[in-house]
């Protein structure tokens, strides 16, 4: 999928599955700073709490944990 594509779809997956009484990670690139106000937005409009989580390491860190991970894992 292209990219835009994409993020269309993740944002209406979110919505469809997001509620109240439900946790959703949406772990994906929202280094868009509109596509993270549109997640705020459906967030909103379910009236439940939205947060987004940065986690920075640097690529051998990111490489050294992918690896801990069983193959079904990654």
């Amino acid at each position: 999928l292209q990219e835009r594509e994409q993020r269309a779809f993740l944002r209406s997956e979110v919505q469809r599955r997001l509620s109240k009484d439900r946790l959703i990670i949406c772990d994906s690139l929202n280094y868009i700073k509109g596509f993270r106000y549109e997640l705020f937005c459906v967030g909103k409009l379910v009236q439940t709490t939205f947060a987004v989580v940065f986690c920075e390491a640097n690529v051998q860190t990111s490489k050294w944990l992918d690896l801990q991970k069983d193959e079904n894992e990654r």
